[in-house]
């Protein structure tokens, strides 16, 4: 796994949301057709896709023996216009059919919310009409209503608001057709979102963060309040510049680009002038790769190999050797190869400069690279 920032947004991929808006998406628009007499082809069923995150859905009927009054009728169905006004001025279709309203119809017809595809198959076959058939159709009481002229109803039952529905259309009349017309709008959760990121993806982010630099370096020196100030300005300037998705879609290097330039705009803002990269805090290798080399401090010039190895010389002229290394933001060596490490916290870090400070002690030193 990435560390430092980068690392953070691998948790990116999969929240569960617990805040959201509502949408209207008009799943069938406003469609009429005929079904012919209870002697001949009286039945209709027309398939419902719900869309994912559907919390409830609308279907706004009428009925007429007159085709052209019907198709007249259909022109004024305004069901998704109406259910979107409502969610723009109140956030809520809680109270939407109190303020739909229903459209003129009128003749009947028996709309059946349908349980299953062996019901719509049963259905189909007038399974209710025989007497000898021992496969009778079902439906749910929510979404069904015989004798209806006009209306609209809404379902909200959990089993109901997903996959894909059936409506069942029966006309019983055995001297006329009836002319119909439907129109279904779903209503579906939608994520609250700030330039692509959600509330929770954001309060995730800033917690991730936050329990990370509780962990490295740079807590050592800083304030807590400064820290949290300075994680703040990172992910409000990185949540403003770029959506979640243009994050998720850079190469590693173009995210360490857009994060350095972010965190030094962070760093002049908040007064903050640790050497140390932020997307790298608390990354030993990183930290590591930047300690090779040649140092002097207040007493002694020592140099740390890439492989481990180190040697000291103090300024009145002793010198040593030993391992080093460096274990959670700890500088650690020893001498002659003795079991007994002397360690120290690493407060700055960065190409010319090294600070620390003893752990056991109150020494701070600070090195400059010579080499």
């Amino acid at each position: 796994m990435k560390k430092g920032l980068l690392g953070i947004f691998l948790i990116l991929s999969n929240y569960s949301i617990s805040q959201y808006i509502e949408e209207a998406i008009e799943i069938n628009q406003p469609q009429t057709f005929t079904i012919g007499k209870a002697t001949g082809n009286s039945r209709q069923v027309i398939p419902i896709k719900l869309p994912p995150r559907t919390i409830k859905w609308f279907y706004t009927f009428s009925a007429s023996r007159n085709k052209a009054d019907i198709e007249k009728t259909a022109e004024t169905f305004n069901l998704f216009s109406k259910l979107s006004l409502i969610i723009d001025q109140s956030g809520s279709t809680a109270n939407a059919l109190s303020l739909i309203g229903k459209p003129p119809g009128t003749d009947n017809c028996d709309v059946y919310l349908l349980s299953s595809e062996n019901d719509v198959s049963l259905f189909e076959k007038r399974t209710d009409n025989n007497i000898f058939s021992l496969s009778q159709w079902t439906c749910i009481r929510e979404g069904t209503r015989e004798g209806l002229i006009s209306g609209t109803i809404d379902i909200t039952n959990a089993r109901q608001i997903k996959g894909t529905q059936y409506l069942g259309f029966r006309n019983k009349s055995i001297f006329y057709n009836v002319n119909i017309c439907i129109q279904v709008v779903a209503i579906v959760e939608k994520d609250i979102t700030t330039n692509g990121w959600t509330k929770q993806q954001k309060d995730e982010l800033y917690k991730y963060i936050k329990t990370a630099f509780s962990k490295n370096i740079v807590s050592k020196t800083l304030g807590q309040n400064t820290i949290d100030s300075l994680i703040a300005c990172v992910l409000t300037k990185l949540t403003n510049t770029y959506t979640r998705s243009k994050l998720l879609s850079f190469a590693e290097y173009e995210m360490n680009s857009a994060l350095n330039i972010i965190v030094s705009e962070c760093k002049k803002e908040l007064n903050f002038t640790s050497d140390v990269q932020l997307d790298k805090i608390g990354d030993d290798t990183y930290i590591k790769a930047k300690l090779i080399g040649k140092w002097k401090d207040e007493n002694s010039t020592f140099t740390l190999l890439k492989n481990g190895i180190c040697s000291i010389q103090m300024d009145n002229g002793q010198i040593a050797n030993g391992k080093w290394d460096v274990l959670e933001g700890v500088f650690k060596f020893n001498i002659d190869n003795s079991n007994k490490y002397i360690e120290h916290r690493i407060l700055t870090v960065s190409e010319t400069k090294f600070q620390f400070k003893a752990i056991n002690g109150n020494e701070i030193y600070n090195a400059i690279k010579i080499e």
